[in-house]
Order: C-alpha cells, then sequence, then structure tokens
C-alpha cells in the first residue's frame, strides 16, 4: 500500500512540556529533530505536512536535509514559528509575536524569506492553563484576511490552529486552506465549510484530545481535570462534529499532533483506529485519507498517496490486512518493508530474498564462537554476555545500537554474527549466573539411547516418547531440591535450542530451526512419574531443570558431541549424539509435527544408559550429592541436592501489569529507590547544608531547572536536589498506580527521608507549586522557605 502522510507534523516537538521548547539550545534541538524525522519514516510515515516549529528555520533545515539524502526522513513541507498576538499564545518560546495586519504582514514576509513551506496562525489559547476557553478566537477578520493575503502573495500556504467557532468562520471566509482543530464548528461554519470544500481541509489533530482527555492521567493530567476545563466537553462536540463533516464529503485528515508527553512520537498511526472507531471512517476511508488525501495540501494529489503508474515509490508492505483491523499500522514488527522514492528504508531480508540451501561443497564456516550466558548484574538486571572459561571472567555483550542484551532470545533474534564483545567484564565468582533460557517450557525425549532403553526396561518402568518440563522448573548451575522425592535421579542430556519458528518443519530442513545447544540435567522423581501415569509430576517439580550456564550456536560445535554424567566425581554416564536412536532433525519434524516451535524452545533430546534408577540396586541422589554433566564445547554443568524444599522458587511473583518510562533508563539504571518507587533523583552542589529541593510542572523533567541553576551559580552555595514526580521525565509508573498530588506529596515526603533532609528551601513551579504548597502546609518544620513559579490555578485539585 501507499506510504501514510501526516497532516499536523511538529518534528521539533520532544515528548515534553511546550514550554519547555524554547529553552532547548539549537544544537540539541538539531537533534531531537533529525530523530523525530527518522520516527516518522521508522513507522511508515512517508509524507507530512509541518504545523509548527520550535525555531525559526529548524524545519527548513530538516527538509533540506531529508531531500538531500543526508539525513533519513519523510517527504516533508517546513513551516516556521506559529504566530500569535501577544498573551494569546501558546508557549512564548517558541512563538512569533505580532498584533494588528502590519506586523502580522511583517512576521510572515519574515518566514517567506527563511524559506518555509506554510505559515501557522495560532487563533486561540490553550485549555491546559485553564486561563481562556477554546471557544475565543483571538483574531480580528481585518489580521486573518491580512495573514491569508501576505501569504498567498509570497507562495506560502496557510494553515491555522482554529478550535473556536469564530476562528473556524474566519478561516473559511478568508481562505486559510488547513484548518486544524475545528472542534467547536456550528452550523454556519459547517455550511460555510461544504461550500468550499473544495478549498479546505480539516485536520483535527484527534488523538491529541482524546488521550488528553483519557490516557494523560499517568503525566499528573486527569480525566476530572481534563472534564474540569472543557477538554471531555471539547471532544464530545468536535466527534460530532467531524462525523457531520465527513457525511458532507468535506475533507478530513489525520495527523494527531504528536510530540506531547501522552502522545509522544511513534504512536502516529492511533489516528486512523480513532477516525475508525470514534468518526465512523470506514478502514479504507481512513486509509485514503492517511495517503492521497495528505497529499492533496502537497498539492500532489496525481503523484503522491497511490500505488498506480506515474506515482512515486513510496510504498509499505504490511504483514496483515489493515481493512479488518487498522490496528495492524500500529504494530512497528508489522511493517515488513518501508520504501521512499523508490529507495529501501526498512526490509526483511525474506521478504526480498529467496534462500537457496548452502552447497554441499561449501566448508563449514565458522563464526564467532562464544559462551553465552545469562547472569544478574549489580543492579539484578538480567544480562547476556560472554563466558571466558580460562580466566572465569564474563564480558557482557550490548547490542549493535549500545543498548544491553537481557536475554537469549534477543540474541537469537538480532542473530549471533552482529554481538560484539564490547561491553563491561566481570569476575565470575562476582555475577550469579541464570539459565540461558528461562521463560519457555522444555520439551523432552525419553528413551532415545538404545542401551537406555534396555536399563530403563529392566527397572519396571514404562516407555514414554515425548515429555514436557514448565518453565519453572528452570534452574542455573547451583542447587537441586530434593525437597518430597526420596527417589530422585539424574538424567545427562545435549539441549538443543530452537532459533527459526516453525510447525510441520521437514527433517531434511530441521537444522535450519535450530541455533545452537546447551547441557540439560533432566532431574527427576521415579516414583512420582510412574505412580501418576504420566511424567509431569516426575519431571517438572521446581529447580528440577538444571540447564546451561553456557549456550552455544550450532556452527561454533563438532557435528558430534560427547556427553558424560559424574556423581561425586564417579563417572555414572557416557554417551555422544550420534547413537541417538531418533536423530536431532528427526526430532525437530516429530515435534512440530503438532507442535509450533518457538525461538528460544528448547528440547532435551534424551539421556544414555547410566541413570541411578538402573542400577541393581538404584543409586538415587541424596542430600550433598554433586551432579556434574559434561558436554563438548560446552563446559560443565554443576549442580548439589539440597534436602531444603523450595519455597515456590524464593522469587518476587512475576506481575502482567506493565511499568510505563521504564526502558528509557534501561531497566532503572541509576534511578534511586524511594519509598517502594524508583525515581530519577539528581544531587548537585556543596555538602549536605543549605539544601534546595525543586519539583518541576506538568509534562516537563528535571532539566528544566539546570538554565537557572548554572546562571545562579546555586552549585557553588548550595546543596541541590532536583527530582522527576511519577510518570515524568526518567521517572517510571505502574498502569496500576493512581497518581494525584496526594501522591505526588508523599513521594516528596519519602524523598526527604531518603535523603535524610531535615529542612530545605522548596521551590515548585506550575504542578510542582501545588505539591510544594501542600507538602509545605503537612511538613512546616522540613520548610525553610517556599518559592512558587507560576503555580496552577487551584491549591489542591
Amino acid at each position: 500500500m501507499s506510504g501514510l502522510g501526516d497532516s499536523h507534523t511538529h518534528l521539533t516537538w520532544n515528548n515534553n512540556e511546550l514550554e519547555l521548547l524554547g529553552d532547548i539550545s539549537v544544537e540539541e534541538h538539531v537533534l531531537i529533530t533529525v530523530k523525530s524525522a527518522l520516527c516518522y519514516l521508522d513507522f511508515s510515515y512517508t509524507m507530512c505536512y509541518g504545523a509548527a516549529s520550535a525555531k525559526d528555520r529548524l524545519d527548513c533545515v530538516a527538509r533540506d536535509a531529508i531531500n538531500r539524502g543526508n539525513i533519513p526522513g519523510p517527504r516533508y513541507l517546513a513551516n516556521g514559528r506559529e504566530i500569535a498576538r501577544r498573551d494569546g499564545e501558546l508557549a512564548a518560546g517558541i512563538t512569533a509575536f505580532a498584533d494588528g495586519p502590519l506586523e502580522m504582514r511583517e512576521v510572515i514576509r519574515h518566514h517567506a524569506w527563511i524559506g518555509v513551506d506554510q505559515i501557522k496562525l495560532s487563533m486561540h489559547n490553550s485549555l491546559l492553563s485553564n486561563i481562556v476557553s477554546a471557544e475565543e478566537c483571538f483574531f480580528s477578520d481585518e489580521e486573518t484576511a491580512a495573514c491569508v493575503d501576505e501569504a498567498h502573495r509570497n507562495g506560502l500556504r496557510v494553515c491555522s490552529h482554529a478550535r473556536a467557532r469564530d476562528s473556524v468562520i474566519q478561516c473559511v471566509e478568508h481562505g486559510v486552506d488547513v484548518i486544524y482543530h475545528a472542534s467547536y464548528t456550528d452550523d454556519v461554519g459547517m455550511n460555510m465549510l461544504t461550500k468550499a470544500k473544495h478549498k479546505h481541509v480539516v485536520a483535527p489533530a484527534i488523538n491529541w484530545l482524546y488521550t488528553t482527555v483519557h490516557e494523560a492521567e499517568p503525566f499528573g493530567y486527569t480525566f476530572e481535570k481534563a472534564e474540569q476545563v472543557g477538554y471531555k466537553k471539547e471532544l464530545e462536540i468536535a466527534i460530532k462534529a467531524l462525523k457531520e463533516m465527513n457525511k458532507r464529503g468535506i475533507t478530513v485528515l489525520p495527523g494527531g499532533d504528536y510530540g506531547f508527553a501522552w502522545c509522544p512520537h511513534g504512536t502516529y498511526a492511533r489516528d486512523l483506529e480513532h477516525f475508525v472507531k470514534l468518526l465512523d471512517f470506514t478502514p479504507m476511508e481512513s486509509i485514503i485519507a492517511a495517503t492521497a488525501g495528505v497529499a492533496k495540501p502537497f498539492m500532489q494529489e496525481n503523484e503522491l498517496g497511490k500505488i498506480l503508474p506515474g506515482y512515486y515509490a513510496d510504498c509499505i508492505l504490511v504483514d496483515g490486512d489493515p481493512l479488518q483491523d487498522i490496528a495492524v499500522l500500529q504494530d512497528h514488527s508489522k511493517l515488513d518493508v518501508i520504501m521512499i522514492n523508490g529507495r529501501i528504508h526498512k526490509s526483511y531480508l525474506s521478504d526480498l530474498v529467496t534462500e537457496q540451501p548452502p552447497s554441499p561443497a561449501q566448508p563449514l564456516q565458522v563464526k564467532n564462537p562464544y559462551n553465552f550466558v545469562t547472569f544478574k548484574d549489580e543492579l539484578g538486571r538480567a544480562r547476556v554476555g560472554h563466558l571466558d572459561l580460562e580466566p572465569s571472567v564474563v564480558h557482557a555483550f550490548p547490542m549493535p545500537s549500545g543498548s544491553p542484551l537481557s536475554s537469549l532470545q534477543q540474541v537469537i533474534e538480532l542473530g549471533h554474527d552482529a554481538v560484539v564483545q564490547t561491553g563491561d567484564s566481570f569476575p565470575l565468582s562476582s555475577v550469579k549466573l541464570l539459565a540461558p533460557i528461562a521463560d519457555r517450557d522444555i520439551v523432552c525425549v525419553g528413551n532415545n539411547y538404545a542401551d537406555h532403553v534396555k536399563e530403563y526396561s529392566e527397572s519396571g518402568c514404562d516407555a514414554q516418547m515425548i515429555q514436557q518440563k514448565v518453565q519453572a522448573s528452570s534452574l542455573r548451575t547451583r542447587r537441586s531440591n530434593r525437597g518430597f522425592t526420596d527417589c530422585l535421579d539424574y538424567e545427562g542430556e545435549v539441549g538443543v535450542i530452537i532459533g527459526k519458528p516453525g510447525f510441520g518443519i521437514r527433517e531434511k530442513v530441521a537444522m535450519e530451526h535450530v541455533w545452537g545447544y546447551t547441557i540439560i540435567n533432566d532431574v527427576t522423581a521415579r516414583e512420582n512419574q510412574s505412580d501418576h501415569g504420566q511424567f509431569l509430576m516426575g519431571k517438572s517439580p521446581d529447580t528440577f531443570c538444571p540447564m546451561g550456564p553456557i549456550a552455544v550456536p550450532k556452527d561454533a560445535l563438532p557435528k558430534t558431541l560427547h556427553v558424560q554424567t559424574f556423581v561425586n566425581g564417579e563417572k555414572r554416564q557416557d554417551g555422544t549424539t550420534a547413537d541417538l536412536i531418533t536423530s536431532i532433525p528427526k526430532l525437530v519434524e516429530i515435534i512440530s509435527a503438532s507442535l509450533t516451535l518457538q525461538a528460544g524452545d528448547v528440547i532435551a533430546t534424551g539421556t544414555p544408559a547410566g541413570v541411578g534408577v538402573g542400577f541393581h540396586p538404584p543409586k538415587f541422589l541424596k542430600p550433598g550429592d554433586l551432579v556434574e554433566v559434561s558436554v563438548t564445547g560446552l563446559g560443565k554443568l554443576r549442580n548439589r541436592v539440597s534436602d531444603t524444599r523450595p519455597n515456590a522458587l524464593a522469587t518476587r511473583p512475576r506481575s502482567s501489569l506493565p511499568i510505563y518510562n521504564l526502558e528509557r533508563t534501561w531497566g532503572a539504571a541509576g534511578l534511586t529507590r524511594v519509598g517502594d518507587k524508583m525515581m530519577n533523583v539528581r544531587e548537585i552542589g556543596s555538602p549536605p547544608s543549605n539544601t534546595i529541593v525543586f519539583i518541576h510542572g506538568l509534562g516537563a523533567s528535571l532539566e528544566y531547572y539546570m538554565p537557572l541553576i548554572h546562571e545562579a551559580g546555586l552549585e557553588a552555595t548550595h546543596h541541590i536536589i532536583l527530582y522527576d514526580p511519577e510518570a515524568h521525565g526518567l521517572t517510571p509508573t505502574a498502569a496500576s498506580s493512581i497518581v494525584s498530588v496526594e501522591s505526588y506529596v508523599a513521594d516528596l515526603e519519602n524523598l526527604f527521608t531518603a535523603k535524610e533532609i531535615a529542612k530545605a528551601t522548596v521551590v515548585g513551579w506550575s504542578l510542582g507549586g501545588l505539591i510544594a504548597m501542600l507538602f509545605s502546609e503537612r511538613n512546616a518544620a522540613a520548610v525553610e522557605k517556599l518559592a512558587l513559579l507560576g503555580p496552577g490555578p487551584k491549591p489542591f485539585p
């Protein structure tokens, strides 16, 4: 299908508070803009219509760099800073001020001189401040007429931030090309739009309005607040008006005003879902609006937005049917190919190339023979690294991007050839090794060595071919618990790790689905194995599947692997994979005939003769016994038997509740525990005396105060503590967390306790002012001075 388009784009917005954009340096802002341009293209948006820039030329510079091929990005039409009357701006630092027709004409001529493609009029303020109504228009008829005339005279198009009734009427009457929001369009405006629908397009930015009402609470802007100031009412009125526009054939385009904290970059295709679910568009109508529709403000309706001869090759290949599920366009993993102007921006090799089997005459290529291990770092996070056996050192692996690897599944997905040994190194004794694969069930094969079949039958047990160990049985290398059984037995085995998903895999191609190998001790409670008539209770108790600690890709190991098992130094088992009754490729075929094998699944291939139950009398394991299983190229798996019954693995239960914002700190790296929460806290300045605690506003981050602190030289004279309240900056929030001014105050009290602050000056801006006031009321003895910068309109909402 055609690449998507966005009619309301802000490349210079940074998922933060608008008031902060003006304070960002030009150097940093260029990087933000480049990142946003790449993000749009990464999410299949090949044309974007600029709705305003935070600095005069940033949009123009980005557009020109994209056109020259210097940076990746969509086709882009650039805007300048939005034009507003004094005291009528959305945010002062990103506004070009002008009062009256003459000054507005002068500003527009300046915009034309710096090279914009269109200008934007900010005809009313925002409700977030609760200062003015969105139903109030700040521009006079004379000013709007002058702006449109001057822009068109200079070859520029005009877009307008026009939510108010009178704003919409002025836009239609005087020829504004793109009308943003249009929430309060009444019958008069609707009839005018209908008569002039060939001249105008409406871009409502419905996602911004929807998320402000329904999804801003984690950022401190509650549903009750949105209802109080009128956003809920506006959303309801806007939905009704936009449905009517669509019925009348007025062009309504997607473009959700992305780049705010609660409607961030990368979520652009949510607009298309809103068009379907809220505005009664069909999925096809929504897609046409986002493709051929957005070509209209580009004035390239015969060149963009369609897959036809003569049109630009801006195409995407989607793994799914958006006509059945429009939300599939929001899934980045489903966007298999992205092409712009005939150039591939993103693709999966399998979509473009038919894989050819390697020639039999080609020698085996051994690549990167890493001993992959999974371990816990000093912060308790799972990491992946290489275990260097000779000096007993673990070298942590990052992804090629620099992000840390946290699971072997990530290595499998990226391809082990892409992994580079550039991370930190740790002595083996200082880390806690984990099982290489810990969150997948293990498929076990019984009676796959002829000598074991014989001894197993003689022991009085019945044979069973395929069994399963549940993931809770997976263990690293230290202890197996005897617990509830008196017939604890060992089974040393080679574990096959699947690298490529498949169902119904044929034997001759099965090894293409194998990533590598590890060691497994298939610990078994023999009496439970026989008493229950099936193997689950005998095979899957907690800790009954020691695994690893090493996993190695198959191309770094010989074809035949030698497995041995020792108990307290006595060799009990000795066999090779050449002795398998059913080969590894055949096992893959048999298992995948009924089960879909996923990357990361493990197959235990069977154990040779020498298990404890095969001796006369049986040699079952006792507390204190040491079991060691070695396999060619995989090192040695060691487990000591414990008589302590496992207490539900003594681990915290896994939560299915998501935690937002955690990925920005690589899983809480650098955060501080404050009460029962992790928070981003920064301390600068002199030792703990003359302490100042800074609390920033809604949607901002602690960086807000840094220019002020540096300018005043406070770090030289005071102990400074800055922090991000919950769901702000780098501080995460749980989906179940109820965030309010009350909770923010409780967090601040915990911060004082954690940092042992007896008394401090407290500075609060905006929402931070509300937090500071309530904190001071309840903790007067802890507050030396209170400074408020533009606190909210009501003390304690």
